[in-house]
């Protein structure tokens, strides 16, 4: 699989610093899986116990500018841009409950 490395570190650095920003206790977990047999398919799978998202939100999660908790530290920019170098690579990026998962195609 051919990819740009740097871009899809990016992508996973902001939504592990997205993750640690929101979990104050418990457990974060990183894990990188391939999908779709017969494919390059793999998916970067960030899995937090952290404060959840309420499911009015997950439509504009990925937006500019979006911040949920307007104490938190940050523009509102780390999930877009997770969402513009997801899609650029090819990829995609959803959120399920506390789990935010990239997918880079090649």
């Amino acid at each position: 699989m051919e990819t740009d490395r740097h871009r899809t570190l990016q992508a996973i650095n902001e939504m592990l610093a997205n993750a640690i920003k929101n979990t104050t206790k418990g457990s974060i977990l990183l894990d990188c899986r391939k999908i779709d047999q017969g494919t390059d398919s793999i998916a970067f799978c960030v899995t937090d116990t952290g404060c959840g998202i309420a499911h009015k939100h997950h439509k504009t999660l990925f937006e500019r500018f979006v911040k949920l908790d307007s104490n938190k530290q940050g523009a509102g920019l780390g999930l877009y841009i997770c969402l513009t170098i997801a899609t650029k690579l090819g990829g995609s990026i959803t959120n399920s409950y506390n789990v935010r998962r990239t997918t880079i195609r090649k």
